[in-house]
């Protein structure tokens, strides 16, 4: 089963958003809430750098039976682990984001866990979560449907240390669950023969 947007909850209107930093931490153990820890324990900033990212970005929700469909958690990481692999190839930094469609933000984190660590979150406020409306009404439309991966390579150019220039390139999604494992089963397939990543701007990916 998918969830359609057939509904909206005009009363949620903003969605948590939470920058999780380092993938091989803990999903929150990297999250500092203000005044939660001393200054030696923040983590520096990071400055912005150019260059191209690739986002590949799932959108959940616990509320969706799809979204709970055995080996998609394990489908995620494995895309996450090839495609974090064939970005650093290229020289690109790699972005994992989730997004949960859930009506409570701390719903939607929690379920998020179960995917692992991602780089970005947003959670909350159902389908008008700011996740769905970038990367599903708006800015990249697509079909309203959860589960879904969407694969965009991101260039960005730096002025005088301050970004200047982001630029948004659609490569490709995965729509359903079925859709999601079978595409992580191709992108193994393909490395175990070929011996070498599966380029992300291919037909693979779309």
């Amino acid at each position: 089963m998918t969830m359609h947007l057939g509904f909206r909850e005009r009363s949620a209107l903003a969605g948590l958003v939470l920058a999780v930093g380092g993938l091989s931490a803990g999903f929150l153990s990297t999250v500092h809430w203000a005044g939660s820890s001393s200054a030696s324990e923040r983590a520096a900033p990071v400055r912005p750098r150019a260059g191209t990212e690739f986002l590949v970005v799932a959108l959940l929700s616990s509320d969706c039976g799809a979204s709970k469909y055995p080996g998609l958690k394990d489908a995620v990481a494995r895309i996450h682990q090839v495609l974090r692999t064939d970005a650093k190839r290229d020289g690109k930094s790699f972005v994992s984001v989730g997004v949960a469609l859930d009506h409570e933000p701390w719903q939607g984190i929690e379920f998020l866990k179960n995917f692992g660590a991602f780089d970005e979150v947003l959670a909350g406020g159902s389908w008008l979560n700011t996740g769905a409306i970038a990367y599903l009404v708006r800015d990249l439309p697509g079909r309203r449907a959860v589960p879904q991966l969407v694969f965009i390579e991101r260039d960005v150019e730096l002025e005088n240390g301050t970004i200047s220039t982001v630029n948004d390139r659609l490569a490709g999604r995965k729509t359903g669950a079925d859709a999601i494992i079978r595409f992580a089963d191709a992108l193994a397939l393909s490395h175990q023969a070929n011996g070498a990543p599966t380029d992300a701007d291919g037909p693979t990916v779309r």
